[in-house]
C-alpha cells in the first residue's frame, strides 16, 4: 500500500467510515473490505462492491464482517456466475459462505454433481433439497446414504413418503422435517391419532385448519426437549387441561399425552436404571399409564 496507510485503515471507525463513503473504484473497497482493521469499515466498503469476482474473493476470506443474514444475501445475489458459486462450495473457509453458496446454484446438472462427489454430507443434502427432476430424485430415494435418502423424500414431497418418514424415522429431526412438509389435511389428521412421536403429533394438529395456537404453544412449553423442568411441566400440564376440557377434537390427541407426562413429573423414578430424569418425547408409544395416575382429571368427553 506505500508508504502512506490508506484513510480507511485508520483507527478513528468514524473517519475510516466516511473514506468508504467516498470510493468508488472496486479495487479499493476490495482493498478495503479484505484489509481494513475495523469490522464495521470492512463491512461497509463490502457492501459497496458490485463485482462478482471481487465479492467472490471477498467471501472466501475468513475474514470477512457480515453481521447478519441480509448482508450475506445482497453480497450473494450479485454472484450469478456457476463457476464463482461452485468456488465458494469447493474453498470459502466459512461454511456459511460454502452452504449459502450452494443454496444458490440452480444448475441441475451442477447440483446432481455435486451430490454425487461432495466429501461434505451438508452440502450434498443441500444440494438434494435444490432438486427440481423428479425422475432425478427418484433416483435418490433409494441411496446408500441415509441422510441423502431423507433429504431426496422430503424433496420429492410425495405424501405417502413423508407420512412413513414421520412416523417410523428413527431420528426425530427427520420426523419433524417429513410432518412440516406434509399438507394433505387427511394425513395430518391420521398422524395427530396414531404417531408415536408426540412433537410429530403436536406439529401436525398445528398444521390444521382448526387448531387451538394456544394448545399448540402451551403443549410445546411442557415438552420434555423444549423444557426439562419437572415442576414447571407440571403446573403448566394442568392449565393445558382447562383448555382441552373445552376442546373435543384436541383432547383426543393430547389427553392420553398428558396423562402420560404427568406420570414422568411426578414418578421419574418408574425408569428401570432407577434415573429421576423424565422419559424423552419417543418413549410415548401410545400405552395409557392411568393405573400409575393419582387424582389425574377423567376424560372430559364421551367419545
Amino acid at each position: 500500500m506505500g508508504l502512506f496507510k490508506p484513510a480507511w485503515m485508520d483507527n478513528n471507525e468514524e473517519k475510516a467510515l466516511k473514506t468508504i463513503a467516498k470510493l468508488k473504484k472496486q479495487k479499493d473497497l476490495a482493498a478495503a473490505a479484505n484489509n481494513a482493521p475495523n469490522g464495521k469499515v470492512r463491512l461497509a466498503a463490502a457492501r459497496k462492491l458490485s463485482d462478482p469476482v471481487l465479492i467472490c474473493e471477498y467471501l472466501m476470506k475468513g475474514k470477512h464482517s457480515l453481521s447478519k443474514d441480509s448482508d450475506g444475501a445482497i453480497l450473494f445475489n450479485k454472484i450469478v456466475d456457476k463457476a464463482l458459486l461452485l468456488r465458494l462450495v469447493e474453498s470459502a473457509e466459512d461454511k456459511a459462505i460454502c452452504y449459502g453458496a450452494v443454496d444458490r446454484i440452480t444448475d441441475q446438472t451442477t447440483l446432481y454433481e455435486l451430490v454425487q462427489t461432495s466429501k461434505d454430507s451438508t452440502v450434498r443434502i443441500r444440494a438434494v433439497y435444490h432438486l427440481t427432476d423428479r425422475a432425478v430424485l427418484q433416483g435418490f430415494l433409494n441411496d446408500r446414504d441415509t441422510d441423502i435418502r431423507r433429504a431426496a423424500i422430503l424433496t420429492f414431497n410425495d405424501q405417502g413418503l413423508l407420512e412413513d418418514m414421520a412416523m417410523n424415522d428413527n431420528d426425530r429431526f427427520w420426523r419433524e422435517r417429513a410432518v412440516e412438509c406434509l399438507t394433505d389435511q387427511e394425513t395430518l389428521t391420521r398422524l395427530t391419532q396414531s404417531a408415536k412421536d408426540y412433537d410429530v403429533r403436536c406439529i401436525a394438529y398445528s398444521k390444521l385448519p382448526n387448531h387451538n395456537p394456544e394448545i399448540v404453544k402451551m403443549f410445546k412449553e411442557i415438552s420434555v426437549h423444549g423444557n426439562p423442568s419437572l415442576s414447571f411441566r407440571s403446573d403448566s400440564i394442568y392449565e393445558l387441561i382447562a383448555l382441552l376440557e373445552r376442546d373435543r377434537f384436541a383432547a383426543r390427541i393430547f389427553w392420553p399425552m398428558l396423562r402420560y407426562l404427568n406420570y414422568t413429573s411426578s414418578k421419574g423414578s418408574h425408569h428401570d436404571n432407577g434415573s429421576s430424569e423424565p422419559k424423552c418425547h419417543t418413549d410415548y408409544n401410545g400405552s395409557d399409564p392411568n393405573t400409575y395416575i393419582e387424582n389425574f382429571p377423567p376424560y372430559p368427553f364421551e367419545d
